[in-house]
């Protein structure tokens, strides 16, 4: 998918943020934790490997929790709205909601590559809690 640069912000405005790195997938994901993290039937998010992130207000607002049993997953968000945004994991990978990106601002166009289903089989994947379906 490649470099690209972004920038965002949370539904009331308070944190905003702007992140380069290179793009490696940008799917739905529909696992029971994304499901409830997103209050919807699917998380979209972009995955990338990270350069750098600007956290241009309110980095003092971010907040997060790690499931506990979990162990990748956390929640980060506005503690002013609860808006999602952006997780940041060790090794440099960062999982963005693809909503809290500003429209007009990626370097490069994304396009979702598949769906993300719990307990699917796929070829040459197995099954895994994230099985990718291109």
């Amino acid at each position: 998918m490649g470099d690209i640069a972004l920038s965002g912000s949370c539904l009331c405005g308070s944190v905003a943020f702007e992140l380069r790195g290179d793009a490696r997938r940008f799917f739905h994901c529909h696992c029971e934790r994304c499901r409830k993290a997103s209050g919807s039937a699917h998380a979209s998010n972009i995955i990338l490997r990270l350069e750098s992130i600007d956290w241009i207000a309110g980095e003092s607002l971010v907040r997060s929790y790690k499931v506990p049993e979990a162990e990748r997953f956390s929640a980060v968000f506005c503690s002013v709205c609860g808006s999602p945004l952006p997780r940041v994991y060790d090794g440099g990978i960062a999982v963005v909601p693809a909503y809290t990106r500003t429209p007009g601002v990626l370097s490069s166009t994304l396009t979702v590559i598949g769906q993300a289903y719990p307990g699917r089989f796929v070829p040459g994947l197995g099954t895994s809690s994230h099985a990718i379906i291109e």
